[in-house]
């Protein structure tokens, strides 16, 4: 599978525990950071938007998710 433009987030760490996104023929390829020639996955571009647009909201960010509060009565 030929695939151009692998990029690292900006967020990843040195530690090398992040992944690479780059584009093919079929859409947007995943692929783990460390192991370059290993297994990827591929999405749709619809999916690929609708993961983005997720994360840019924070949906996944475990510090922004909401704690339910007990109420003393």
């Amino acid at each position: 599978m030929s695939t151009t433009g692998w990029r690292k987030s900006s967020h990843s760490i040195a530690d090398g525990n992040c992944v690479e996104a780059g584009k093919s023929r079929d859409g947007i390829v995943v692929r783990d950071s460390v192991d370059s020639s290993g297994k990827l996955i591929t999405y749709n571009v619809n999916s690929w938007r609708a993961f983005v647009v997720h994360v840019k909201e924070g949906e996944f960010d475990p510090r922004l998710q909401l704690c339910p509060v007990e109420v003393q009565v």
